[in-house]
């Protein structure tokens, strides 16, 4: 069974994710962007929030832009 909350919650870390890197020139921007953001999320909510999941939820936005 498909969870959808978590889908659209995945897909909206990354529709924010691509849009804040987006608007950066620099990958090691970018790079410091997942690093600070896992560490919030992760201090915050738990786990599920580590930087590689971070880059897949970011993956998953670009690839199902209109989800």
């Amino acid at each position: 069974m498909i969870n959808i909350a978590l889908l659209r919650r995945n897909h909206l870390i990354g529709k924010r994710i691509a849009e804040e890197i987006l608007n950066t020139r620099s990958d090691d921007y970018g790079k410091a962007i997942i690093k600070n953001l896992s560490i919030f999320l992760s201090t915050k909510y738990g786990g599920g929030f580590d930087q590689s999941s971070l880059y897949s939820y970011t993956r998953f936005y670009r690839f199902f832009q209109h989800f």
